[in-house]
C-alpha cells in the first residue's frame, strides 16, 4: 500500500482530472433534478429536528442535512418538488459533496485495480473508465445518495486488498457499515468481502470482525438518528396510506424500541419498493450491460454510460470465460491466483445484478451503478492479461482515445446543454 500511495503524482493528476470533469456546471440546473426532490426535503426535515420517512437508510440525507444546519437561519421546511426552483438554498455545497466523492472514486479504483493485478497500465485504464464514465459523472453532480455508496463501498474493497496493516479489518467493517447505512444495496458489498475473505484469505475470525463491525456502525446510525429525531411526523410520507400502520417511530429513543422498530422499517421498504411499477424507462440488467440504455432526467439531462467504456465492460464479462475454457483446453500456463481474483470479481458483479430478477419491482438504470466498478475492474484483469502480448503504451493510449471519445460524444446531454 506504502509503494501505491507513494506514487502521488499519478493518483493527484487522477483526482484533479475527475474533479474538473464533475465540477463544471454544479450549479446547473438551479431546479431540484431527478430524485434529488427526496433527499432535500429529507435534509430539510432532519436539520429541522423533525422525522421523515426514508425509504432508504438515513446517512445520506443526514450528511446532507448537516449542509443545511450550518448556515443561519434554517432555510424554510417544506416538501420539494421535482423541478422546483431551489436557489434559497446552498444546493452548490450540498451538490459539492458527491463532486468529491464522485472525484475519488477512481483513484480508488486505481489503488484497488493495483492491488488486484499489480499493473500500473490496467489500473490507469479502469481509472480512465471511472473518470469518463458519463453515468458516474451525472451521478457525482446532484444530491443524490449513489456516490456515498460507492465510495464507502470501494473504499472497503480496498482495504480489504491491502496487504495487513494494523485495524485493517476494523476500518474494513467501519465503510461497510457507511455503505449499508446509506442504501440497501450496500448490504452486497459486505457479501463481496465476505465472500473474498473465504475465497483469498480463508479466515473465518477475520469474515466474523468484518460483519460484527458492519452491523455494529449501522446499528449505531440508527440510534444515532432516533435519539436526534425520535417521535413521529404526519407528514412523513403521507401519500402511502398504506404504510401508515408501520410508521410508528420509537417515541422514547431507547436501544430496545429502535431494534423492536427495525423489522417494521425493513417490512415497510419492502412493501413500499413493490409498489414501484408502472413506469416508462424501466430496464433489467441484461438490458444494462449489453444494451445502450438511458434514463431522461429534466433540463436534458440524460443519464446514460460511456458508450465505449460500457461496451469494453460487456465484451470482458463474455470473453472471460471463453479465455479460461481456451487456456485450459490448450494447456496454457494461466496463473491459478488470476483466474481466482476473476471469479471473484464475476461473482460479485453477479451479487450486485442478479437480485434485481427477482425483488419483483420496476428497475431503471441506476440500480446499475453498484455493479458498474467490479465490471470495470474486470476488464482490468484482461487488460493485464493481455499487456503481456502487447506493448501497454501503445494500448493504454488507444482505450484512453476510445473512452474520451464515448464521453464526449453524450457530454451535451450529461450537462443537460
Amino acid at each position: 500500500m506504502k509503494s501505491i500511495l507513494n506514487n502521488r503524482k499519478v493518483l493527484i493528476l487522477i483526482f484533479i482530472t475527475a474533479f474538473v470533469v464533475r465540477v463544471w456546471r454544479v450549479d446547473n440546473p438551479p431546479r431540484s433534478v431527478f430524485d434529488e426532490r427526496a433527499y432535500i426535503t429529507h435534509a430539510l426535515y432532519y436539520a429541522h429536528g423533525k422525522s421523515y420517512f426514508d425509504a432508504h437508510p438515513q446517512l445520506a440525507s443526514m450528511i446532507f442535512a448537516k449542509t443545511l444546519s450550518a448556515i443561519s437561519p434554517l432555510p424554510q421546511l417544506r416538501v420539494v418538488q421535482r423541478e422546483e426552483d431551489i436557489s434559497d438554498l446552498p444546493y452548490v455545497r450540498m451538490r459539492s459533496i458527491n463532486v468529491i466523492l464522485g472525484s475519488l472514486l477512481p483513484v480508488i479504483l486505481y489503488i484497488s485495480t493495483l492491488l488486484l493485478f499489480a499493473n500500473p497500465s490496467a489500473a490507469l485504464a479502469v481509472s480512465i473508465f471511472a473518470v469518463f464514465d458519463n453515468a458516474l459523472v451525472t451521478y457525482s453532480r446532484f444530491i443524490l445518495p449513489e456516490m456515498m455508496l460507492l465510495t464507502a463501498g470501494w473504499g472497503a474493497v480496498t482495504v480489504f486488498l491491502a496487504r495487513k496493516f494494523t485495524g485493517q479489518w476494523i476500518l474494513c467493517g467501519i465503510l461497510l457499515g457507511a455503505a449499508v447505512s446509506v442504501k440497501e444495496s450496500g448490504w452486497g458489498f459486505l457479501g463481496i468481502v465476505i465472500l473474498g475473505i473465504w475465497l483469498l484469505k480463508k479466515s473465518a475470525k477475520t469474515a466474523f470482525i468484518v460483519l460484527a463491525t458492519a452491523i455494529g456502525i449501522y446499528l449505531l446510525v440508527w440510534i444515532f438518528f432516533f435519539k436526534r429525531f425520535a417521535g413521529a411526523g404526519d407528514d412523513i410520507f403521507t401519500w402511502v396510506e398504506a404504510a401508515k400502520p408501520y410508521l410508528s417511530y420509537p417515541i422514547s429513543g431507547k436501544l430496545t424500541d429502535i431494534l423492536a422498530y427495525l423489522p417494521r422499517h425493513h417490512q415497510l421498504t419492502y412493501s413500499i419498493n413493490l409498489w414501484y411499477t408502472g413506469f416508462t424507462d424501466i430496464s433489467l440488467p441484461h438490458e444494462w450491460v449489453f444494451g445502450n440504455q438511458k434514463l431522461e432526467w429534466a433540463e436534458s439531462i440524460t443519464l446514460q454510460g460511456n458508450p465505449a467504456g460500457w461496451k469494453f465492460m460487456a465484451v470482458s464479462l463474455l470473453l472471460f470465460p471463453v479465455l479460461v475454457l481456451n487456456s485450459v483446453r490448450k494447456k496454457m500456463n494461466v496463473e491459478k491466483m488470476w483466474i481466482l481474483i476473476m471469479c471473484w470479481l464475476i461473482g460479485a458483479f453477479l451479487i450486485m445484478t442478479i437480485p434485481y430478477y427477482f425483488i419483483g419491482r420496476d428497475f431503471f438504470l441506476y440500480h446499475y451503478l453498484p455493479a458498474l466498478p467490479f465490471g470495470y475492474s474486470l476488464t482490468g484483469g484482461l487488460i493485464a492479461w493481455r499487456l503481456k502480448k502487447y506493448r501497454s503504451r501503445n494500448f493504454i493510449l488507444v482505450l484512453v482515445i476510445a473512452v474520451v471519445a464515448g464521453f464526449a460524444s453524450i457530454f451535451r446531454k450529461t450537462y443537460g446543454l
